[in-house]
C-alpha cells in the first residue's frame, strides 16, 4: 500500500523546485534590467560570432541553430565582459559606480 506521506513530499519538492526556478529567472531579469545599458553597448561587439561561409536561410534547421548559438554566445560574452568591467576598481572610480 503506498505511503500517503511520500506523495505529499514529492508535491512539496516539485513546488519548491518551481519556486526556486522562478526566483532564479527573476534574479536574471533584475540583473539584465540593471545592466541594460552595458548590454546595449557591448552586444554589438560580440554579435554574430558564428558566421556561415554560405548564405543560410533562417527558416531552416541550420538557420535556427546558428541564431540560437549566436544568441547564447552573445549573452554569455556580454555577462563575462560586464562582470569583468564591474570588478575593475579604476573603472568604478571613473564611472562613479557604487
Amino acid at each position: 500500500m503506498p505511503d500517503p506521506g511520500k506523495n505529499g513530499d514529492k508535491q512539496e519538492q516539485s513546488v519548491r523546485f518551481y519556486i526556486n526556478r522562478k526566483e532564479k529567472i527573476n534574479i536574471l531579469f533584475q540583473w539584465a534590467g540593471k545592466k541594460s545599458l552595458e548590454i546595449y553597448m557591448i552586444h554589438g561587439l560580440v554579435l554574430n560570432i558564428f558566421k556561415a561561409g554560405v548564405e543560410i536561410q533562417f527558416s531552416s534547421i541550420e538557420g535556427y541553430l546558428l541564431t540560437a548559438g549566436n544568441f547564447a554566445l552573445t549573452l554569455g560574452f556580454c555577462a563575462i565582459v560586464i562582470n569583468l568591467l564591474s570588478s575593475n576598481p579604476v573603472l568604478k572610480k571613473v564611472l562613479s559606480i557604487r
